[in-house]
């Protein structure tokens, strides 16, 4: 219960009045505006307000004022305009007022009129507004002593006249109170405390946003094995390995492949019979004008060619080609097939006797092929029926090694495996005497196709997964390490839980029939946040001077601006005996624009066995939330490696003013921000003693971790990191939306500079109602 105090020397008011508060008073329970407002609902003064979240609660308009304290006209007067600005009810109240006047004094002598108890106690239930002033309540009664002479029919009159005025009255109190009702909303806004984002928000979870982005390092050539090969001396375990030499090599040259090999083309106009014709307007999706030149420098024709039916058969007649290794093969071209029935794609044969040969139809794709001194024809059947269909354009893939088979149509399927894989009984065997071979019809003039092929290729060699994809769409899948070095034919396809590795085709993705696409002695720098314990980069050998000078990493994290908490780095070996981290981030000022600038890199943290290399003090203080200080490392550490932890929000060894009130220090949450992390690395431990073998001057990180979350102001807990930029997914309870290189925005398009969502409500009413 609220107690208002109200100062008379004369008034008949009691001196003190209690006025009930609204239900939601009695307990102090923040409750979220966005609970109570609506854009269609009207502001009551009634109410009374509560922002929880904000620290805005709207409270009774009448409060305790020392102004009410003073004598005579002045408390009037600043009561009078209060009660004028939030009348509402007033109208009722004086009504209510009036009839209590009558029937105070007019009792029994009014014999029509209103009759009833006397009820003297003023009864104070509303806004304090709805009670008169001091001086009206002595007009009322000085109207009353005259009118007690007067007949009934009299007071009927002006009790009509009354209530017509009162009436009249209430109509203008209404139509102030749309003024009002703004005037109301435009003081929450103002008094409304925008805060920084609240812990109980919701924020994606925290991960290595470092791992597979792009990482660079300065001078270029700081890696082992660039540009050739080298050696250096095994990491020591003890001051006296320091003294020998274990060597080891560093290679960074592919194993296999580094490029897709040549292969010869099979529909040359030199070797086209006169049924077939090009025709330059129904071509493969993708098709550019003129002639498109594929990544290994081989031309190839813009056109289709159209196999019409004939009399005689209709053909490409193309020279003879050879198997390669162990029967290897890939066949790759585009068809439109324009009749049902088995169709000849290629047949091979020699001395009439049948190499192999591939015919299509929409139920299936059949490869045929024969043993070594066998002339019994060996079949395998690919059930096609759906995906291919006449009269539709189909990249079609069939890609031999050995004794195993795959079918692709159009690239990988969605599990990223072919189409589908096949055993063979035997190696497909090639003549030595030359053969000939046969588009579009068979030697016996049967199978004849009928509709359009287009870029026909002949591999002697088996093309990988990776590139196979790169025929359909042209693009070779990006790898994150050496992305250049291809898998053996043996195992075609990239193992899809570490990259490092190839599996073969129809093999479950756990098998241990793994063999490395990269060098088993390669030390490549993407290894350094590849996610794989098992690999390392290491640098090339340096001189005292160039150790001084130190190398340069750095990791862009590529999608976007994150907030970063922790840097972890994972050494392998001798630790360097001084890191600095730096940070550049965007500026976000402006998010309206589109547009980001790039900034100059910040300091971030300096670490150093002596903190004097930096010019600072060891271990310095940290006054503000966002001071950068040198860490003195130890001075003695371990030969076989160690961690070295860069983190923001710990108080050891010295205390960061915010650390433990991270969502409300503004300063150390923009601190936080960064869209490339660069660590320089200079000196080494243990190395410039006296007899040390150079060859272990070289820096080794196993890993470095980069921990952080994306920033979603609070509206989110799930972010889609695999697009750029990255994307919140925003909460519907938010309404908010959209990806966030600086601001999220509410559904009303504001750009949302607050974390709290009751701000973004309450920001949007004022939009939607003004």
């Amino acid at each position: 219960m609220t107690v208002i105090t109200y100062s008379s020397a004369a008034g008949r008011l009691p001196k003190e009045i209690q006025v009930l508060g609204h239900p939601s008073a009695s307990g102090n329970v923040p409750e979220c505006l966005s609970e109570i407002l609506e854009p269609w609902a009207m502001l009551d003064p009634v109410e009374n307000l509560t922002v929880g979240s904000c620290e805005v609660r709207g409270q009774r308009w009448i409060e305790e004022n020392e102004d009410w304290k003073t004598e005579g006209g002045a408390s009037r007067g600043n009561l009078q305009r209060k009660r004028q600005t939030w009348g509402r009810g007033a109208g009722r109240e004086r009504m209510n007022l009036w009839k209590r006047v009558i029937r105070k004094d007019s009792k029994g002598s009014w014999t029509n009129g209103v009759k009833g108890k006397d009820n003297s106690k003023t009864d104070v239930s509303g806004i304090l507004s709805a009670v008169k002033t001091e001086g009206e309540v002595k007009q009322w009664e000085k109207m009353r002593r005259k009118r007690q002479s007067w007949p009934s029919i009299l007071w009927l009159f002006v009790l009509k006249k009354t209530t017509e005025e009162e009436v009249k009255r209430e109509k203008n109190i209404v139509g102030m109170r749309r003024h009002h009702f703004f005037l109301w909303l435009a003081l929450l806004v103002l008094s409304l405390c925008l805060k920084p984002a609240s812990s109980q928000g919701s924020f994606p979870r925290m991960e290595n946003i470092a791992a597979f982005k792009p990482v660079s390092i300065s001078p270029p050539r700081s890696t082992c094995g660039v540009p050739e090969r080298s050696s250096y001396c095994q990491s020591p375990s003890s001051q006296a390995n320091l003294l020998t030499c274990y060597q080891a090599f560093c290679i960074q040259e592919c194993p296999y492949r580094s490029s897709t090999p040549p292969y010869a083309p099979l529909l040359l106009p030199a070797h086209r019979g006169t049924c077939v014709t090009e025709d330059s307007h129904d071509t493969h999706p993708g098709t550019e004008t003129g002639t498109t030149t594929s990544s290994e420098g081989v031309s190839g024709g813009s056109s289709s060619v159209l196999f019409r039916p004939v009399t005689d058969g209709c053909l490409v007649s193309p020279p003879s080609q050879r198997l390669g290794a162990m029967g290897s093969l890939t066949l790759a071209l585009w068809i439109k097939p324009s009749s049902p029935g088995e169709m000849m794609l290629l047949e091979k044969s020699s001395g009439g006797r049948l190499v192999f040969s591939v015919t299509v139809s929409e139920q299936a794709v059949t490869l045929q092929y024969i043993q070594s001194r066998s002339q019994t024809a060996l079949t395998v059947r690919f059930r096609t029926e759906g995906r291919l269909v006449l009269d539709r354009w189909t990249h079609l893939v069939l890609q031999v090694h050995d004794r195993r088979v795959s079918l692709f149509l159009d690239g990988l399927e969605e599990d990223g495996t072919p189409f589908d894989t096949r055993p063979l009984s035997a190696r497909l065997f090639d003549t030595s005497e030359d053969g000939a071979m046969w588009v579009g019809l068979s030697s016996n003039g049967s199978n004849q196709f009928i509709g359009r092929m287009q870029d026909f290729r002949f591999y002697p060699a088996t093309l990988t997964n990776r590139e196979i994809v790169e025929l359909y769409s042209g693009v070779l899948p990006e790898l994150h390490v050496q992305s250049e070095c291809r898998c053996p034919p043996s195992h075609p396809r990239v193992h899809p839980l570490v990259e490092r590795y190839c599996i073969p085709n129809a093999v479950v993705d756990t098998t241990n029939d793994r063999v490395l696409r990269l060098n088993l002695n390669a030390h490549a720098l993407s290894y350094i946040n590849d996610q794989d314990m098992g690999t390392t980069w290491l640098s090339k050998i340096m001189t005292t001077q160039e150790l001084d000078e130190g190398v340069t990493i750095t990791v862009d994290l590529a999608n976007g601006q994150y907030q970063v908490f922790y840097v972890i780095l994972r050494f392998g070996g001798l630790l360097p005996e001084s890191v600095l981290i730096q940070r550049r981030r965007l500026d976000l000022t402006k998010p309206e624009s589109g547009t980001t600038t790039e900034q100059p890199w910040l300091d971030w943290q300096y670490m150093a066995r002596n903190c004097s290399v930096f010019g600072m003090q060891n271990n310095g203080p940290l006054p503000r939330p966002d001071s950068v200080n040198c860490l003195q490392l130890p001075s003695d550490v371990s030969f076989s490696g160690g961690n070295i932890t860069f983190s923001l929000l710990t108080p050891q060894p010295n205390l960061r003013p915010g650390y433990n009130d991270f969502y409300n220090t503004p300063a150390l949450q923009k601190m936080v921000h960064a869209t490339q992390v660069r660590i320089h690395l200079s000196g080494q431990y243990h190395t410039r003693a006296a007899g040390v073998n150079q060859r272990h001057r070289y820096y080794i990180i196993n890993e470095i971790t980069i921990s952080g979350r994306c920033e979603c102001h609070g509206h989110a807990d799930h972010c889609d990191t695999s697009v750029t930029p990255y994307r919140c997914l925003c909460l519907p309870e938010s309404h908010t939306e959209g990806n966030n290189t600086g601001a999220t925005e509410d559904i009303s398009g504001e750009v949302q500079l607050s974390t709290s969502s009751c701000s973004v409500l309450l920001v949007r009413l004022v939009c939607l109602v003004i």
